[in-house]
């Protein structure tokens, strides 16, 4: 089987966990499939033997680190991928794809091409779904979404299979778009799983008195960043020994700073061995987000044996089952938007400070669900069995 992968994000200057998402499902189809090409942004080229970039189209401003604006320019930026399919295309003239697999809409214009060419088959991971952007509550609505809202719906209608992440984001789908149902193949994504038991972690957890709140993620209002903040300040009010670990950064980053707070400690981005260093000291990870198209971060601090607290609603995904691996929070609704539930929220996070048993044994709940359901080889294995029933021409339900 020969798979090519197109995306507009990819390491090793990945700005979205996109890139990332892509690079591990390469590494793993290659034990499995005769052939898997990666066709991205010049920043890539070198990475690894597989990667087709563009030798004479300049991307390297292409691309923008801003908020939800993944580009500078809206027409360039769909010029750039066209032009990436013509090519794809003279590079690799001989060699017949058996599987497209498309990453988001940014990626569909050239995988059209390519397609019509080698009349291989489509298969397009819906990363993030404009309409659930445009109802955050810190995104710019652009003249331009209009032209994505085509984009989406013409890869809906066109693509042999649209790969979701969980079954809150096909819900989203089907009540926000017009799409056959048929198409749709939910895989959740996948992580690699560290080696540690969970009585091994348990046991450095309890070496210090302190305990650690972690949150991971953009600092971003959409994130509830704030909100878990004001808590935190009323629990280290009453807990002296209770500290917040924020990675990650955003537009509220110097707020943040500027507040100074003794419980907090600002790390910014960090790599996977620094971020794992993180969540071994951890003792509860919250991600307050209204809105969530996956939370790898929350399955990352899971594999590391961490109870979660996280918000339900608003399609956000069902990623543990409350009372079991953690605490969901309902978000608040009114006619025009979603809040959080700041009562709430600092209830169950009291709850997991202050109660060792309960710590444990939805920490253990949560290590032990993350192997079963959220491995990198059980991701990567249905995505081969997807790409071997578009070959077959079999059903995907």
């Amino acid at each position: 089987m020969k798979i090519l992968q197109i995306t507009s994000d990819y390491p090793p200057e990945s700005l979205w966990g996109m890139g990332w998402h892509v690079y591990s499902l390469v590494n793993g189809l290659k034990k499995m499939v005769e052939k898997v090409d990666v066709a991205t942004a010049s920043k890539s080229r070198g990475l690894h033997e597989n990667i087709i970039t563009s030798t004479h189209l300049d991307d390297q401003q292409l691309l923008s680190p801003h908020k939800y604006e993944i580009f500078n320019s809206f027409d360039k930026f769909i010029t750039w991928d066209k032009k990436l399919a013509q090519e794809i295309l003279s590079q690799r003239e001989t060699l017949n794809y058996d599987v497209i697999h498309c990453h988001n809409w940014m990626s569909w214009e050239s995988t059209k091409i390519i397609s019509a060419k080698t009349h291989s088959k489509t298969a397009v991971s819906l990363h993030f779904l404009q309409r659930q952007y445009d109802s955050m509550d810190d995104s710019s609505q652009e003249p331009f979404h209009k032209q994505v809202y085509s984009i989406e719906n013409n890869l809906f209608t066109s693509a042999d299979a649209l790969i979701l992440f969980n079954d809150s984001q096909k819900d989203f789908l089907l009540d926000n778009y017009k799409v056959n149902a048929n198409k749709i193949y939910v895989i959740p994504q996948g992580v690699k799983i560290s080696s540690y038991t969970y009585n091994d972690l348990w046991k450095k957890r309890q070496e210090t008195d302190e305990i650690r709140v972690v949150f991971v993620g953009r600092l971003a209002e959409d994130k509830g960043i704030r909100q878990l903040i004001d808590v935190m300040h009323e629990l280290h009010r009453n807990h002296k020994n209770v500290k917040l670990d924020i990675i990650g950064k955003g537009d509220l980053e110097s707020e943040i700073l500027t507040q100074k707070h003794p419980f907090i400690t600002l790390h910014g981005y960090l790599k996977r061995p620094e971020l794992e260093a993180v969540l071994i000291q951890g003792d509860v990870f919250c991600l307050p987000s209204k809105s969530e198209t996956f939370g790898l971060a929350i399955v990352e601090a899971m594999q590391m044996g961490l109870p979660i607290v996280m918000n339900s609603g608003n399609y956000l995904p069902g990623l543990i089952v409350n009372g079991q691996e953690g605490f969901r929070i309902p978000l608040k609704h009114d006619s025009s938007n979603y809040t959080i539930d700041m009562d709430e929220l600092e209830k169950m996070l009291e709850t997991l400070v202050t109660d060792p048993q309960i710590r444990y044994n939805l920490g253990k709940n949560a290590y032990h669900r993350a192997r079963l359901d959220y491995s990198k080889e059980r991701f990567v294995r249905d995505t081969f069995d997807l790409y071997e029933k578009l070959c077959k021409n079999q059903k995907l339900t």
